[in-house]
């Protein structure tokens, strides 16, 4: 199975082409997603979610990461071309942190 890498930043980044275009070939196994968590949280227990822009929860998971980075692997059939919303919320406590938003679209 093929695995693909790539690194997000929170939010959208302005002045720029709009979101990170990541290029998913079709047959790809799994995408592995590093986060960029700034600034750095207490926490490194977290909950991530993969929306598409129309706001359907499209895939969510507990996961573990450190005070300054998360890493996700996502199922690479769960995404066709599109633009796509990961939010990452705190999993510790009784409230969740929303700790940031990654946009970014798929082509093919």
């Amino acid at each position: 199975l093929n695995i693909l890498s790539f690194a997000l930043a929170r939010g959208l980044v302005r002045g720029g082409d709009g979101p990170k275009r990541l290029l998913v070939p079709a047959r790809t196994g799994s995408v592995r997603l590093q986060l960029d968590v700034k600034p750095p949280q207490n926490s490194t227990s977290y909950r991530a979610s993969l929306q598409n822009l129309d706001g359907a929860e499209l895939w969510s998971e507990n996961v573990r990461g450190t005070e300054s980075t998360v890493s996700l692997t996502l199922p690479g059939g769960l995404l066709s071309r599109g633009d796509y919303l990961v939010e990452l919320k705190t999993n510790s406590g009784r409230e969740p942190q929303r700790v940031g938003e990654y946009y970014f679209s798929v082509v093919r």
